[in-house]
């Protein structure tokens, strides 16, 4: 299948549930429930289950029951929500054509590989946490597939921020993935990267977000495909090319010690610094990750230090002379590096315990947020949800080998 037509419509998509399913019912008998059954969830999730699926056969459902101190009264309660939401997502993935993907791969059909659909509660994700500048990320340690989220809102909400992904990953996000997914799915990924450039579409980023209309939002995505934030208020920093030079003995011991910095009233990550500097083709730092065969999603700390060295601890004019180019041009960082891949024990090294590989999300900060771009409007929204729970579900599809450990120690077996 040709995989602009098969993947494209899945990108992304942020709207009432209405729009998708006509029956709203199922998912509102859900919502309450969820609230009833884990209503501890707030800013971190509340697990619900996971739920397997091999090629046509019934999900084999693992609870998360296990994991809280439940009354015995309550466990047959927390399970059959957790087969309700699984089967109520079913129909959400067969609407939105998720399924219709999955089923159509070799790799799927020829049992090599499993879907996981990882389920989570948020009862409250708003909080002081998200007053922040927005941190544009993506989820899971790199074997998501989809991403959806399925708010129970019903007033006008504060929509995730995002924009579509057309650069190719990070060489060590790249390398780890070869170990985590199909190879057929990762050229689909490589084949749809090249079809977007190629038209134009989004090889500038436009930052979406701004507030929805509607009850019961959803917004779905492929999270290869999309960096995406929780919706923020805040702005972020404006920076300059006098800042940068002020801070320039700051990033050279940040760079040593593996640490960001503080400068006046932010922090400022040396890395993401470097990354906004390379955003600016005609800087030397942008032509000396070229000569390397690098690009600037590939700089991390060890890049970063490697580049600084090379180009400007050796000579602070080259420094000037690049951060005054590229103030030429609108220049905002967030005050720290995305996470393309989140925290994953299999990443452990020694003396590092579930670290991620970070990538700086190419041309961010030449762009402004909708949400910057159009504040009132988010304000309104934010103030008239003041007293609202921001609660919703968070599924993860993940997609693992059949034999991976995950699911002998959970004990799922699949025909």
């Amino acid at each position: 299948m040709d995989p602009i037509h098969a993947l494209q419509p899945l990108l992304m998509e942020a709207k009432p549930l209405a729009n998708l399913l006509v029956d709203q019912g199922e998912w509102v008998d859900i919502a309450t429930r969820l609230k009833d059954v884990l209503p501890a969830a707030e800013y971190n999730p509340g697990y619900l289950c996971i739920a397997y699926y091999g090629y046509q056969q019934e999900p084999h459902i693992f609870s998360y029951a296990g994991n809280y101190r439940l009354p015995a009264v309550k466990r047959p309660k927390f399970d059959q929500l957790g087969v309700d939401t699984v089967a109520f997502l079913k129909k959400f993935m067969d609407a939105r054509g998720q399924w219709r993907y999955i089923e159509s791969q070799d790799w799927y059909k020829n049992h090599d590989y499993v879907i996981a659909i990882e389920v989570n509660y948020y009862g409250n994700r708003s909080s002081k946490a998200y007053t922040m500048s927005p941190l544009f990320h993506k989820d899971t340690g790199g074997n998501n597939l989809f991403v959806n989220l399925i708010f129970d809102n019903k007033k006008p909400i504060e929509a995730t921020e995002w924009f579509v992904d057309v650069q190719e990953p990070s060489g060590k996000r790249a390398e780890w993935q070869k170990t985590l997914l199909p190879e057929a799915h990762l050229k689909d990924l490589a084949a749809l990267r090249r079809q977007l450039q190629e038209s134009g579409q989004h090889t500038v980023p436009k930052v979406n977000g701004g507030v929805l209309e509607g009850e019961n939002i959803y917004v779905s995505w492929v999270d290869d495909l999309v960096w995406h934030a929780t919706p923020s208020l805040n702005e972020r920093i404006a920076y300059t090319a006098d800042a940068a030079i002020e801070a320039y003995t700051l990033i050279s011991i940040g760079l040593k010690d593996g640490k960001g910095f503080s400068q006046g009233p932010v922090r400022i990550h040396p890395v993401e610094l470097l990354a906004t500097i390379a955003d600016e083709p005609e800087t030397r730092l942008a032509k000396w990750l070229t000569a390397e065969h690098k690009r600037v999603q590939d700089l991390d700390f060890e890049l970063a230090r490697t580049a600084w060295f090379a180009l400007y601890e050796p000579n602070a004019t080259n420094f000037s002379r690049d951060v005054k180019l590229r103030a030429e041009k609108p220049w905002r960082m967030v005050g720290d590096v995305a996470q393309s891949i989140s925290r994953d024990a299999r990443l452990d090294k020694p003396g590092a315990t579930a670290p991620t590989i970070e990538e700086a999300p190419a041309g961010l900060s030449m762009v402004r947020r909708a949400n910057s771009l159009d504040k009132g409007g988010l304000k309104e929204a934010a103030e008239a949800n003041k007293e609202v729970p921001r609660s919703f579900i968070r599924a993860w599809v993940r997609v693992i080998p059949r034999t991976a450990e995950e699911l002998k120690t959970n004990n799922v077996i699949l025909k």
